[in-house]
């Protein structure tokens, strides 16, 4: 899947379907068939292999949207199904502010999945 930036969407196209994250409110919407000629100021950012989610760490703060973005193959199952191991995840910021130019990987260690299930439990882990 390739994920495009735009002035006011994250745009992430697989085949003739396109998932669009509204940067601003953080609101998503599927579309068949792939046009965009409607997005303003667009650009690749590179490949991404899922979507996790929307987060927002803390009430009133920017929500952030997180897709991964390396995996391994670690083999398959009957009827020919892929297992993977989620092996980076980036973190994309959702506001009108430019992201930062790939500064938006981070590492899916032990401590930062501690950290998010900590997160999680407080309340504050919105989907």
């Amino acid at each position: 899947m390739e994920l495009f930036q735009s002035q006011d969407n994250f745009i992430i196209v697989n085949g003739t379907h396109s998932l669009w994250c509204n940067r601003q409110d953080g609101r998503l919407q599927a579309r068949i068939g792939v046009d965009l000629g409607e997005a303003w100021s667009l650009r690749c950012r590179g490949i991404v292999y899922g979507i996790i989610g929307k987060i927002q760490f803390f009430p009133g703060a920017d929500w952030r949207l997180l897709v991964i973005s390396k995996r391994t193959l670690l083999g398959n199952l009957p009827g020919g199904h892929e297992v993977y191991r989620i092996d980076r995840v980036a973190v994309l910021t959702l506001s009108a502010n430019e992201s930062p130019e790939f500064e938006l990987d981070v590492s899916l260690s032990s401590s930062n999945f501690i950290f998010l299930m900590f997160i999680a439990f407080l309340g504050f882990f919105y989907f």
